[in-house]
């Protein structure tokens, strides 16, 4: 529980400080000249806290979206996540990735990359590669994703096959006809 709230606590006090950014701000400008302010501005850095608890099983997680890079029509984004289950499993994920809107703001098209890391309750760690496409709408998001394993193959489990041949003898010579 302990190791859940530093996680939690680190990884908030990180979407803190990437929602805080400098904007063009004019300074003293003469009478006569015309100001120009960028309205344009990054999105708020996005804090997601979740669970699945039951009588099976416990999962927390965080998941950060920060953006540092663009504006609020199409920016690049950092997306930390990590997920502590019940007894030592646990997740940790990184990814880089950029969203536009387009089509008058009805569409977001962005794409991503990620490396993924778990330890599983028998103390393997295992990592992937991820890359994906996604398509946002109001009413429909549709994602394609791949995945690379980063590790070498594992054998969990195996068996052994023997062949054995079988034949059938007629005793019947005769017909009772």
């Amino acid at each position: 529980m302990k190791r859940m709230l530093r996680v939690l606590s680190v990884t908030a006090v990180l979407a803190i400080s990437q929602s805080v950014y400098a904007q063009d701000v004019p300074s003293v400008a003469p009478a006569c000249e015309a100001v120009v302010v960028n309205q344009s501005t990054l999105p708020a850095a996005a804090v997601t806290f979740g669970g699945k608890f039951s009588s099976d099983s416990n999962l927390g997680y965080v998941d950060v979206l920060a953006p540092f890079a663009g504006n609020d029509i199409g920016f690049l984004f950092l997306d930390p996540r990590v997920s502590i289950a019940e007894g030592s499993e646990n997740e940790q994920n990184i990814g880089l990735g950029a969203r536009k809107l387009i089509m008058d703001e009805k569409l977001i098209i962005g794409g991503n990359v990620f490396y993924d890391s778990r330890e599983t309750s028998n103390n393997n760690r295992f990592g992937q590669v991820g890359a994906g496409l996604e398509f946002l709408t109001e009413w429909v998001d549709a994602r394609v994703n791949g995945y690379w394993p980063s590790d070498d193959k594992e054998t969990i489990d195996s068996y052994d096959t023997q062949q054995q041949d079988v034949s059938i003898v007629n005793y019947w010579n005769t017909s009772y006809f």
